[in-house]
């Protein structure tokens, strides 16, 4: 018979430790994950607006839900991306 408990014990992974490499990755997606949200959303500008120095980021055509949303998907996609460089030895 298994042991169940060694077995879930020896397939845990390792998580990364802090460092410049994984604010480098996270930032990267999350600023990736507020583009798509700039362009991907059903309807854009619902709710209150945020003015962002940046054309095209700011009052009615970019508001403040879809800023939440993609970061939100940036750092889900961000961390994707730090577990498997992590499980694949990078």
């Amino acid at each position: 018979m298994l042991n169940l408990v060694f077995l879930a014990a020896t397939t845990v992974p390792t998580t990364p430790e802090w460092s410049l490499k994984t604010a480098f990755i996270i930032s990267t997606f999350t600023i990736l994950g507020i583009i798509i949200a700039r362009y991907k959303v059903q309807k854009p500008g619902v709710g209150p607006g945020i003015s962002l120095p940046i054309p095209g980021f700011s009052g009615k055509e970019f508001g403040l839900s879809q800023f939440i949303a993609g970061a939100a998907l940036g750092h889900i996609l961000g961390a994707g991306v730090l577990l498997g460089l992590t499980g694949s030895g990078f």
